[in-house]
């Protein structure tokens, strides 16, 4: 099947360069030419692009809220305390709340992933929820994944039945932010370059800070 590629933009191709990253890169010329459009305009923007690299990641600590985090968690580990990871219901969530909970138990640690239930719960934080796993597993540590940034409220509570919490999210902060260690880089005095990552970038880049 012919596939017809629409450029929806008024940039123009730079025909010469893009014949160059298709055959330096050995990739489709409308491939090089859709990256051209989309501002990938060189042979080691689109290598970087195309094959990316671990060494190319950015420092995690940059990301406002890491440093703290991941002193909270290191005691939680050196200490064997209990955590639970509280995920979100969409893809981004649960993908989030795996990679944050394997990677706890690969640790040796004492790990509860919570997912919420879309109608029961509702989005983010809920205090029943909260105050229900608190009472029954009674964990040292809660661990958000993908919400919680829009939970001053909900923080609270946890705070006020004696468990700490961090939350790790990438949604856009309100006027409010939680009072608790936040990674989130969207939060305004962050100096993580980039700022579009998902759930699961931010929680990738918290399992990196956490392994060196």
């Amino acid at each position: 099947m012919n596939v017809i590629l629409e450029k929806r933009n008024d940039i123009s191709v730079d025909n010469g360069q893009v014949d160059s990253i298709s055959a330096k890169l050995g990739i489709n010329r409308k491939i090089a030419e859709l990256l051209f459009l989309r501002g990938i305009k060189t042979e080691e923007e689109a290598r970087a692009f195309l094959f990316p690299d671990v060494y190319n990641f950015y420092d995690p600590f940059l990301m406002k809220g890491m440093r703290g985090a991941v002193e909270r968690i290191n005691q939680a580990i050196e200490n064997g305390e209990k955590i639970v990871v509280y995920g979100d219901y969409d893809a981004d969530g649960v993908c989030s709340n795996a990679i944050l909970s394997l990677y706890l138990k690969s640790r040796g640690m004492q790990v509860y992933s919570h997912t919420p239930n879309r109608i029961g719960d509702g989005y983010g934080l809920n205090n029943d929820t909260l105050e229900k796993i608190i009472e029954e597993i009674m964990p040292d540590l809660i661990i958000t994944c993908d919400c919680g940034i829009s939970c001053s409220e909900e923080v609270e509570l946890v705070k006020d039945l004696g468990v700490d919490i961090i939350i790790t999210d990438h949604h856009e902060p309100g006027v409010s932010i939680p009072d608790c260690i936040v990674v989130n880089p969207k939060q305004s005095d962050c100096e993580y370059p980039f700022k579009g990552l998902c759930g699961a970038g931010v929680v990738l880049k918290l399992v990196q800070a956490l392994s060196g």
